[in-house]
């Protein structure tokens, strides 16, 4: 295992400018939202220093500015993105591409390397009836994207869909639009009780393995709490914080992100809260070619992929 993760997921924000039904953090159910707060700069450019410190020793780092809120609400996002370019590091973005304008616009189209704009639909009325807004923001600001993109190949930019009972019958229309227009296409299974993908009753992989996101992913939440994973988005789940001059490094490394690999390797996962009863950590399966690209498919995500 590497001493430093090559995946970090950095929380810009908790606000959220959707209210989209299946959202655990911001969905319309919820009778109060995820109250609003901002990640200080002084924290994220921490994180960006340490990482770009490790970056030679590793390769391509990501680092994903996003979790549970709208990463382009961020007054500094323009900076952020623009912060970790300069230091060599990749970034990887998933947005509701209703910000994507003015300065938000551009450093996307500067400085991500591959954004993900989450659309669920096809038509208005679905679109509403799921996010709770109209589409035209989010449809006027991928297409912004793409044309600002051009003729080059970064940002690599892909339309997300979450199957829906809402959004059934709209799935394989939305696949020829967008691979008509965008890099591909991510779809996600809707995501249920207890932190489980796709078929409650479709059992996982037997023996279950050690989750490979323990051995080169973390987040950072926007109060400095550094969760396992991308799944663990809440400050219960945290295993260290960066509070008080720890370094991302030393939390890594420490206690609590030990103990866990320990029951991981040991297969007890049922004495992990967090991840008994989840199934994301299933990697994709071999490629599977399809006419001008491929698909690769696990239990949470199905993902198409255009092929020059």
């Amino acid at each position: 295992m590497s001493p430093f993760p090559a995946t970090i997921f950095i929380e810009p924000t908790t606000a959220c400018n959707l209210r989209c039904r299946m959202c655990p953090c911001h969905g319309a159910e919820k009778s109060v939202s995820l109250p609003p707060r901002f990640m200080d700069m002084a924290l994220y450019m921490r994180v960006l220093d340490e990482a770009a410190a490790h970056n030679s020793g590793l390769g391509e780092m990501s680092i994903n500015p996003q979790l549970r809120g709208e990463p382009l609400l961020h007054p500094e996002f323009p900076a952020m993105l623009r912060e970790a370019r300069l230091r060599g590091l990749r970034t990887t973005l998933s947005t509701n591409g209703t910000l994507l304008r003015g300065k938000a616009l551009d450093a996307v189209a500067e400085y991500a390397d591959y954004v993900f704009v989450s659309l669920d639909a096809v038509r208005p009325e679905t679109y509403r009836s799921i996010r709770g807004a109209d589409c035209r923001a989010a449809f006027d600001g991928i297409e912004a994207l793409l044309e600002r993109r051009g003729r080059k190949t970064t940002p690599a930019v892909y339309a997300a869909f979450v199957k829906l009972e809402e959004n059934a019958g709209e799935r394989e229309e939305f696949l020829d639009r967008w691979l008509a227009r965008a890099d591909g296409v991510l779809v996600y299974q809707e995501r249920l009780p207890r932190g489980w993908y796709g078929d409650p009753n479709v059992p996982p992989p037997s023996p279950r393995p050690p989750c490979p996101h323990l051995q080169g992913s973390c987040a950072v939440l926007v109060g400095g709490e550094v969760t396992p994973c991308c799944f663990a988005v809440s400050e219960s789940d945290a295993l260290g914080t960066l509070g008080g001059g720890a370094t991302l490094e030393e939390v890594y490394g420490g206690e609590g992100f030990a103990r866990l690999r320990a029951l991981h390797d040991a297969g007890r996962f049922s004495e992990s809260a967090l991840c008994a009863e989840c199934n994301a950590y299933e990697s994709y399966g071999p490629p599977v070619s399809i006419p001008g690209g491929l698909v690769l498919t696990n239990a949470f995500t199905t993902f198409f992929l255009k092929t020059p």
